[in-house]
Order: C-alpha cells, then sequence, then structure tokens
C-alpha cells in the first residue's frame, strides 16, 4: 500500500505548493490509518517499553516512502515489539522546540529526524540517512535494504529537486556525514 507516497500523488491542477499543502494536512490523517502512531507537539516522552519518535518533513517523497516501508514492516506478521511515532516536523516553529524529543541533536540538515526510546530515555538520535538507518534497526530491518528501496521506490518529483535529494542521500562524504 502506497498510502504516504499517495500524499504527494500529482495532480494536474494543482501547484507544488499545493500538493505539499495537501500533503502536510493529510499527514495525521495517514498515520491514523496505518500502523504507526501520530505524536502530538508536547506529548510525554515515552516512558514504557521501546519507542521510535521519528519527525518527517510531509513535502519529502523520501520521508514518506520511509513511511510506507516502516507501516509495511509493521503490518507484517513478524511485527517488533516497537511502536513507532511520527509527527510533522513543519508543527513546529523552531529546532529548539525539537530538544526534548531528540536531546543533543544540535542540527540537523535533512530529513527524517529519529530518537529511539527505551524506557523513559533516549538511546539514540539521528538525523537523515543514520535516522533511517536508526529506524531500520529499531525495526529489525537491514539497513541498506531499507536504503535501497527508499531511492528505488521514491516516485520523481516535478521539479527536480527530488533527485538532487537522491544523490545526495546515497553518498557517503567526510564533511557532511550523509
Amino acid at each position: 500500500m502506497r498510502r504516504f507516497r499517495d500524499l504527494l500523488k500529482p495532480d494536474p491542477g494543482s501547484s507544488p505548493k499545493d500538493e505539499q499543502e495537501r500533503a502536510s494536512n493529510g499527514l495525521a490523517d495517514a498515520v491514523a490509518g496505518s500502523n504507526l502512531r501520530w505524536w502530538k507537539k508536547g506529548e510525554t516522552v515515552l516512558t514504557e517499553g521501546k519507542g521510535l519518535l521519528l519527525a518527517v518533513a510531509p513535502y519529502s517523497q523520501y520521508d514518506l516512502t520511509l513511511l510506507d516501508l516502516l507501516d509495511e514492516s509493521l503490518g507484517s506478521e513478524h511485527s517488533p515489539a516497537v511502536r513507532v511515532y511520527v509527527f510533522n516536523l513543519l508543527d513546529y516553529d523552531s529546532f529548539e522546540q525539537l530538544g526534548p524529543d531528540f536531546p543533543g541533536l544540535a542540527e540537523a540538515h535533512q530529513t527524517p529526524l529519529a530518537s529511539l526510546w527505551e524506557s523513559g530515555s533516549a538511546v539514540k538520535v539521528a538525523s537523515g540517512k543514520q535516522a533511517r538507518d536508526l529506524a531500520a534497526e529499531a525495526l529489525g530491518l537491514p539497513a541498506d535494504d531499507l536504503q535501497r528501496r527508499i531511492v528505488a521506490e521514491t516516485p520523481e518529483s516535478r521539479n527536480g529537486i527530488e533527485s538532487e535529494l537522491t544523490t545526495h542521500c546515497t553518498r557517503t562524504t567526510p564533511e557532511d556525514g550523509q
């Protein structure tokens, strides 16, 4: 199922801005109809068990493809015992507001943001490719396979920005650590 990727499905009568607003407005409903959970701004930190918190950019085909693949994994017979919470990064006004949910993350140049919580404490925090790798680890998936699927299954963008991100997301350079 392509529940999340369809949020940015091109509509001949709309602009990219309209599509991005539609994706942003529809993200919570898409999460509600999935195996993922919606995180509300200001909610208390995960206090029991293991949980993964993801801040996604609803305008990113890569983030939406990641959510589809995580949803698929959580819906399988061998679903891991981890709860995956999602929120719209655009619901926060500043990076500082993210601090309690992503402790120790000084800056983020790419989405998603991820924090893995166990028994009320953040044990790992990451952004960009490292966040996707952390999501794979939390769900017991091979990180390289997840990354390959994200790149292969992400729809082409109408404005070319996604193509630039594909190159950036799949290479590692000492300067950016991505």
